[in-house]
């Protein structure tokens, strides 16, 4: 009657052995410590595909491939982003400001919910959405790549149709944690 118990103890042990090996195969094989206080971002053009206005800075990984990234996106007053879709899961937090957001069929501002800082929102692939803003606001966005937009009314597209190749400005420069003699004291983790 035990061997029974055998089976199944071999059987879950095995599989726990496979979950974390692809866990453990799925993380990138050389992430290194990276801290990156705020006053260090460097800001650069958005990717034309958003609407005029704002400003992007990549702290991890490369948005346009496949993989894992994170990028902080720098809106200005009264910003206005039309219904659209992404097709990997978007997560996104709000640094400062307020973010409207919401997900229906007309463009009602009544229906938008606020996201203020520190607030999260995790957007579904494919699934449509519109956000503004009413002041100036600044939100993180990560997930796996690559990072695209598509809107639901293509005139709404910025580039009009256009396929405008875009780089995201270089990964941070300066890696805090290896900054010059000087600095901040450097933590030890």
């Amino acid at each position: 009657m035990k061997a029974p118990h055998h089976w199944f103890a071999l059987v879950l042990a095995s599989l726990i052995s496979l979950a974390l090996c692809t866990i453990a195969s799925a993380a990138p094989a050389t992430l290194e410590p990276i801290l990156i206080n705020a006053k260090n971002l460097k800001w650069g053009p958005a990717p034309p595909d958003l609407p005029k206005g704002a400003k992007v800075a990549v702290l991890f990984g490369d948005p346009t491939a496949t993989g894992q990234y994170v990028m902080r996106i720098s809106v200005p007053s009264k910003y206005k982003m039309p219904f659209h879709w992404h097709s990997q899961a978007a997560r996104m937090t709000v640094i400062s400001g307020t973010v409207y957001i919401a997900s229906t069929e007309t463009y009602d501002k009544k229906l938008a919910h606020a996201v203020k800082p520190g607030g999260f929102v995790i957007v579904p692939a494919r699934a449509q959405s519109f956000a503004f803003t009413k002041g100036a606001a600044v939100v993180e966005i990560h997930g796996d790549g690559p990072f695209d937009i598509k809107y639901t009314n293509p005139s709404d597209d910025p580039q009009m149709g256009g396929k405008t190749p875009y780089y995201f400005p270089k990964e941070f420069e300066l890696n805090e944690l290896n900054a010059p003699e000087g600095g901040e004291p450097i933590p030890t983790f």
